[in-house]
């Protein structure tokens, strides 16, 4: 049986219990049922509410806690002070335990579907390998693609380039126009990744403001000359804002950065191409 539908039959049992309890309260004749209602309503709320606070395992201590220090109360009112036991008595003593165990348990149902929807989450985000604006492919991809190139550079070397945009002051472009247009932006710079690379080369886009391309056996210098076309197609970007074709003005940094044998990984990869990207002018 399935964690969602466990929950939904541990929910109906405790209502089921809260309604048994209410209706158990309205039937006791007593001078001040009134008083005794009420304060039983309060008492059972607080004692959901904190087993619920705390969770499966933890009301099961308090539970046995209280069956402890109730039933021990009872014994002796019933042994030492001859009191006759009465049913409210057993009422109170094991009907709280079974709601409070109930109250916990709805507690670890809901903490398991929570952690398992985010689980689910999180693997269907590692499936998705495309972005949806551009269509390029993202930085879950690009990291498995760049593993693949390293190992290949590593068997037959060959040379790897790197290639890194960033956008700077994506923030204050992004203040600038309106979502749909922001979109036709980062469009444009996708296209003109595509423009001046082989259709062999991968593109990516890794975050927002973060695009990428892997170059096989391509030299250094080779690199630096698709840096240097892609520097221009940026620098002349034009959207259609509205009725009207803009020229985009922004500020960028491009670096190349070459693979070498001595690079442990991937994550060391990236991070000394961003370093580099400082020192683009």
């Amino acid at each position: 049986m399935n964690r969602n539908r466990l929950l939904q039959i541990n929910f109906l049992i405790l209502i089921l219990e809260l309604y048994l309890f209410v209706i158990f309260l309205l039937r006791i004749n007593h001078e001040e049922s009134r008083s005794v209602y009420l304060m039983g309503l309060s008492l059972i709320f607080l004692w959901i509410t904190i087993n619920y606070m705390i969770g499966f395992i933890g009301s099961m201590y308090t539970s046995l806690i209280y069956i402890f220090a109730l039933g021990s109360y009872g014994i002796y009112n019933s042994i030492f002070l001859g009191n006759q036991t009465t049913l409210f008595y057993y009422f109170i003593l094991f009907i709280p335990p079974i709601i409070g165990i109930t109250s916990g348990r709805f507690k670890t149902f809901i903490t398991e579907v929570i952690d398992e929807n985010k689980s689910l989450k999180n693997k269907n985000e590692d499936n998705i390998l495309e972005d949806s604006i551009t269509g390029l492919r993202n930085i879950v991809a690009m990291k498995k693609d760049l593993q693949k190139s390293m190992s290949f550079s590593d068997r037959h070397n060959i040379p790897i380039q790197l290639v890194l945009i960033e956008i700077k002051y994506i923030e204050e472009l992004k203040s600038l126009y309106k979502s749909n247009d922001f979109e036709k932006i980062i469009e444009a710079i996708s296209k003109c990744m595509i423009s001046v690379t082989r259709k062999e080369d991968n593109k990516y886009r890794l975050s927002e403001n973060m695009f990428a391309i892997i170059l096989e056996n391509i030299t250094f210098d080779s690199g630096l000359c698709v840096k240097e076309k892609l520097k221009k197609e940026l620098g002349e970007i034009e959207v259609k804002i509205g009725n009207v074709t803009e020229a985009i003005n922004m500020d960028y940094y491009v670096v190349v950065y070459e693979y070498d044998s001595a690079i442990a990984s991937v994550a060391e990869y990236l991070s000394k191409a961003k370093k580099e990207l400082v020192y683009d002018v």
